[in-house]
């Protein structure tokens, strides 16, 4: 009798729910995952242009950066290259970050209109609005209220 697969073997990794270490692994590449998405967003590159500099398909990347997959060193060399960081960066957001959080529709939908927007100055600019509506960082030079 065989069972449905789980969602880690469909993905072509192991399950983690009995190693603690294997799973403290996985939710650092899930927080290196969206260090990189936010670092992406705020220098307002697409999925694409990572993508494309990285080989692969946009799908890829989105799914390293939601953590269902994880970005190898070597592709976490280039993306911190372009973003123009250190790859010690990266490591040092995510151990800042709290763990991935599930993004909403309302995110997806939110990100997917900015990374609509073809200037890459403009997609920068809605980022940084984005970020002070919600409560986010106040811009350099502002003060925060």
């Amino acid at each position: 009798m065989s069972e449905e697969p789980t969602k880690a073997r469909r993905l072509g990794r192991r399950p983690n729910r009995d190693n603690p270490a294997a799973q403290a692994a996985d939710d650092l590449d899930a927080r290196i995952g969206a260090a990189v998405r936010a670092r992406r967003m705020s220098a307002g590159l697409k999925m694409d242009d990572l993508a494309l500099l990285l080989g692969c398909v946009y799908q890829l990347v989105q799914k390293c950066e939601t953590g269902e997959r994880a970005f190898t060193g070597g592709q976490l060399f280039l993306i911190a290259r372009k973003l123009g960081v250190d790859v010690a960066d990266l490591y040092a957001d995510a151990a800042e970050a709290a763990p991935a959080e599930v993004l909403t529709e309302a995110d997806r939908a939110l990100a997917s209109i900015i990374n609509a927007v073809p200037d890459a100055t403009v997609r920068s600019k809605l980022v940084k609005l984005a970020l002070v509506l919600g409560g986010g960082r106040a811009p350099v030079g502002r003060p925060k209220k």
